[in-house]
């Protein structure tokens, strides 16, 4: 399931964001590789936090926790929110644990 990733990280350079929802579009020709991207994220979440944090972060970015933002359609915010609540943890550490990962893969 990661080759795809490790494959696309070593032809493009390492990523600077989590995959976003245009990278799971169908048609995309990168589909596969998103998939890997995600799966190496949760992951790093769960070597780190233990699977039972993933699934409380799933369950709460699914709709169980309230967001303090002006719009009910901002994912971004939810999964921010759903980071700092249930691990204690932000975007941009989880982007740097998951880089640190994928740097990994790739030797």
């Amino acid at each position: 399931v990661v080759g795809p990733a490790v494959a696309l990280v070593r032809a493009g350079g390492m990523p600077r964001a989590l995959p976003g929802d245009d990278d799971f579009a169908p048609g995309t020709q990168t589909l596969q590789a998103a998939y890997g991207l995600s799966l190496v994220a949760l992951r790093s979440l769960a070597d780190a936090h233990g699977t039972r944090a993933v699934v409380a972060l799933y369950r709460a970015a699914a709709g169980g926790i309230a967001v303090p933002t002006g719009r009910l359609d901002d994912r971004e915010a939810v999964v921010d929110t759903a980071l700092q609540a249930t691990m204690g943890t932000t975007r941009g550490r989880l982007v740097k644990d998951w880089q640190a990962r994928l740097r990994s893969l790739l030797r």
